[in-house]
């Protein structure tokens, strides 16, 4: 193909994906034709160049096919590393494009239950229903009488016997409701109280991943901080002091699409479904309509930079004089996620995901408290997330517009990025304020030593799905 007929054909795909968003219709994303462009076409924005780091993501990348990633890196309380990346024909991807989290969401819902715990407005033994008192559609008490134990640590933890598939169960909702599409979440509160519990609460051989009970803890956040959802309650007590403008609600809809969003690729069969955005339930693109984020915000559905979720990394290292939380709150949390994450009590095979985090394990004693590593991974339809962290050392974000495939070379700990990072001199680069973020004041935590990958074990991330 000539140099201009690819441009026309470029320019072309352009517009046609442009007349679709700006008309929000619930339609099918037009593709990018695959021929217009070098099959290996590769460009990246941000940070320049570690060679080993970039090598290792367009690897990945190239392995899946993924038109799009970004990747965060933070050294102790430092923004060491920012990068976009575009892969095939598409979108150009920045540092601050904002990508759905999906169940890397859960991480940031336990970092706000924590907060209200640290507050005193709750305690891991307070009930759901003493906050949220919640009915059947019909009024009265909650059809399970055991509804009403269901505690803080139970959704912490995965036991509550909740239906996991409650988020998912819109067409079956509204049904119940007998009311239109779509359905919100006050409605998919009362429906659950309708519901018989699938086991006792606290039954820790029943516990299994899933987004339910995180959802719930949103619903929750959301309540006690009086805000309409729990991406406005987290605003003031947690991104604000912090500095982070760039992590919000992520919405179903393609033409709700708000700036920055990524555009989401699905690469499974049948790629699309029926909306349940819409009482007629047209058939759409898949992540574009066919699960309701609205009400999942808490399991996984919040969108954001990996500049601004590294933030979060970051903080967990920023010690005294801390605006959001303090050395031994971030220390009390990680020793309750190690508690349950290792306690063999917890016996299914999808036992994991406690606390917000997908694996954590103690690494050799550096000069921050408490010494460990772990990880948090993502996964929906159309997305893939992962987050990494050690005390006071390496940590990382990293979203992909589309799935990668399961390999253990890289999901969730990216082993060569690890090494990478850890081998490579940062010297007094800080990248926050670049992305608007003012640098933390000294380190409270001397920098430990980076500690490579020691074993955490892998998570298929097909478990990380919304649907079960």
């Amino acid at each position: 193909m000539s140099f201009s007929r690819l441009v026309r054909s470029t320019l072309a795909w352009g517009v046609a994906c442009a007349v679709v968003l700006s008309t929000g219709a619930q339609t099918a994303l037009p593709k990018p034709p695959k021929h217009i462009l070098p099959a290996k076409i590769f460009h990246t924005i941000g940070s320049p160049s570690v060679a080993a780091i970039d090598d290792a993501m367009r690897s990945v990348m190239e392995g899946g096919g993924v038109h799009g990633a970004s990747l965060a890196i933070i050294v102790g309380t430092r923004l060491v590393y920012a990068k976009g990346y575009a892969y095939r024909p598409g979108p150009l991807i920045k540092p601050t494009t904002y990508f759905r989290q999906a169940s890397v969401s859960k991480f940031i819902t336990s970092l706000a239950i924590m907060q209200l715990v640290n507050e005193g407005k709750l305690t891991l033994d307070t009930t759901m229903q003493s906050i949220l008192q919640l009915h059947p559609p019909w009024g009265g008490a909650p059809q399970d009488k055991r509804f009403s134990k269901i505690t803080i640590r139970n959704l912490l933890e995965m036991d509550s016997g909740l239906d996991p598939t409650l988020e998912v169960d819109d067409t079956a909702v509204a049904a119940r409701l007998v009311k239109p599409l779509p359905v919100h979440a006050g409605e998919l509160e009362s429906y659950a109280a309708s519901e018989p519990l699938q086991y006792a609460p606290g039954d820790k051989s029943q516990a299994a991943y899933n987004d339910s009970n995180f959802d719930f803890l949103a619903y929750i956040v959301a309540k006690l901080r009086h805000a309409s959802s729990f991406a406005a309650a987290i605003r003031k007590p947690l991104l604000e002091p912090l500095g982070i403008k760039r992590i919000r609600g992520a919405r179903p809809l393609i033409g709700a699409q708000l700036p920055g969003e990524a555009t989401y690729y699905p690469n499974s069969s049948p790629s699309t479904a029926k909306s349940v955005m819409t009482p007629s339930q047209p058939t759409v693109e898949l992540g574009y309509g066919d699960e309701n984020f609205f009400n999942m915000q808490g399991g996984g559905g919040m969108s954001a930079a990996a500049t601004d979720m590294a933030r979060l990394l970051a903080a967990l290292n920023y010690g005294r004089g801390n605006p959001a939380f303090t050395p031994a709150e971030v220390a009390q949390w990680l020793g309750y996620a190690d508690a349950a994450l290792n306690d063999k009590s917890f016996s299914g095979p999808n036992a994991f995901g406690f606390y917000g985090l997908d694996a954590l394990g103690p690494i050799p004693p550096n000069s921050s408290a408490p010494p460990y590593e772990g990880d948090k991974g993502g996964y929906l339809e159309t997305s893939q997330n992962a987050i990494y962290y050690q005390s006071g050392a390496i940590g990382y974000v990293l979203c992909f517009n589309e799935h990668t495939g399961n390999s253990q070379v890289w999901y969730p700990a990216f082993g060569a990025v690890i090494a990478a990072a850890s081998s490579h001199d940062w010297g007094s680069t800080d990248l926050f304020p670049k992305y608007g973020m003012p640098s933390f004041p000294p380190e409270f935590f001397k920098p430990g030593k980076p500690w490579m990958h020691s074993g955490l074990p892998f998570i298929d991330p097909e478990k990380l799905s919304v649907r079960h």
